[in-house]
């Protein structure tokens, strides 16, 4: 039988949480019990007591395992426990009834109760209040003594009852409160040093990597030089008429110089020592001076743009840069669409943020590919070079912006948020 179906998985409840429902369905199972055999003998108000308890504890578990309402039913419980014990200890002349199991079970809610400190006081106090209720008791309704000699018969019998049930709850409490706290510094422990070990080891990879990217860095530096020569030459010998008949050769040659030319310089953007100008920057301005130039490159490939500039203030970041974010971005956006599709660009003020967007109507975004976006060379194209998105990732980081990503089957959308200047006033919304 799967128990996590009735007291709650081990992956989404806590330890205690999953303690309570099993107490809670423990005692369902005891009160229903209890009031048949309660029946049979003809105690009937001890089974009309056991049919409040059995209906409370099936409130109880349900706001418990169903709403998650953990600290709600526990309070609750724990209040239960000075309603039940009293009423049982009244109804069934103490522990001579045979319900200290009921009490027990109730009373194992407040054992369970690992972080509420405050129920040792509680216990206590309940002893106190109980001691005078059966003292206050007696003197009011004497014929409660019925088969016993004297009061102090009674009043002993059902006191003494009540501080054995109280005893074994305080025991309950004390041994699974340190248990609890042991098996939680345990766990605390190994978890720290887990912890410890991932980020000793998350550091290493990560001067690893640094280092290997100054070296690719400076090994870009380097080969940019012959490069440069070697295309010199190319254009050189592709204008002199004994090569007329290889300038074919030549223009490949220098394009796929140009094209390797391209890769260095955008690997090189993600260096993180590129100095930034950061100015008071309007997105919006910025938006219609690349519009025609997005606008050319999606009438070339059959596809609409649409600009949806709203009133933002002004944002502290590198104009250079937020061009070059605007047009990788766009470019992505028109490589995603089939003929035809609609990219919107445009921009929109929330609250202390000026929020850049770009869509697109494209398939969306592989589930594959989504947790890994922002990767340097990680593409879906056969001709991309996977640094376009990551060099928009480095520039939002640049300026402590936040990337929010949503893709579906009618396209995808990035929203960049930038903070606004502290001069700005927040909008005033309707």
């Amino acid at each position: 039988m799967d128990l996590d179906r009735f007291i709650g998985d081990e992956t989404t409840f806590p330890l205690e949480h999953r303690i309570l429902n099993t107490v809670l369905l423990m005692c369902m199972g005891i009160t229903f019990f209890a009031c048949w055999s309660d029946l049979l003998i003809g105690l009937y108000a001890s089974a009309a007591i056991n049919v409040v308890s059995f209906i409370a504890a099936g409130m109880l578990y349900y706001a418990s395992l169903v709403r998650r309402a953990y600290k709600a039913a526990l309070r609750t419980a724990i209040a239960c426990v000075f309603v039940v014990i009293p009423a049982v200890w009244y109804t069934n002349a103490g522990i001579d009834g045979g319900t200290l199991f009921i009490v027990v079970v109730f009373g194992a809610m407040i054992a369970i109760s690992v972080r509420e400190t405050r129920s040792i006081f509680i216990l206590v106090g309940c002893l106190a209040v109980e001691t005078l209720a059966l003292m206050t008791g007696q003197y009011y309704f004497p014929h409660l003594i019925q088969d016993y000699e004297s009061w102090g018969f009674l009043y002993a019998d059902r006191f003494v009852g009540l501080a054995i049930a109280l005893v074994v709850i305080t025991s309950l409490y004390v041994i699974i409160l340190n248990f609890y706290r042991r098996e939680h510094r345990r766990a605390t422990d190994y978890r720290v040093k887990i912890e410890k070990q991932e980020t000793e080891l998350e550091m290493a990879r990560l001067d690893r990597l640094n280092l290997i990217g100054e070296m690719a860095a400076s090994i870009g530096h380097e080969v940019r030089n012959p490069l440069t020569t070697i295309r010199g030459f190319l254009q050189l010998f592709r204008n002199k008429p004994e090569y007329d008949r290889h300038r074919e050769h030549f223009d490949m040659m220098i394009g796929e110089l140009d094209r390797a030319n391209s890769i260095i310089t955008e690997f090189l953007s993600l260096a993180k020592n590129k100095a930034l100008t950061l100015e008071p920057c309007d997105l919006n301005v910025v938006l219609q001076r690349l519009l025609p130039l997005i606008q050319a490159s999606a009438l070339e490939a059959g596809k609409d743009v649409v600009l949806k500039p709203r009133r933002v203030p002004l944002v502290k970041a590198d104009e250079r840069e937020m061009r070059q974010l605007v047009l990788n971005l766009a470019s992505n956006a028109l490589d995603a669409m089939e003929p035809g599709g609609v990219m919107t660009i445009g921009t929109y003020r929330e609250k202390y943020q000026a929020v850049l967007f770009v869509s697109d109507t494209g398939r969306g975004i592989p589930a594959e590919i989504y947790p890994k976006l922002g990767t340097p060379f990680l593409t879906t194209k056969e001709s991309g070079t996977g640094l376009g998105l990551a060099i928009c990732y480095r520039i939002a980081e640049r300026h402590k912006a936040k990337v929010e990503v949503e893709t579906g089957p009618q396209g995808t959308t990035f929203r960049f948020r930038f903070a606004v200047l502290r001069t700005e006033k927040p909008a005033v919304t309707a």
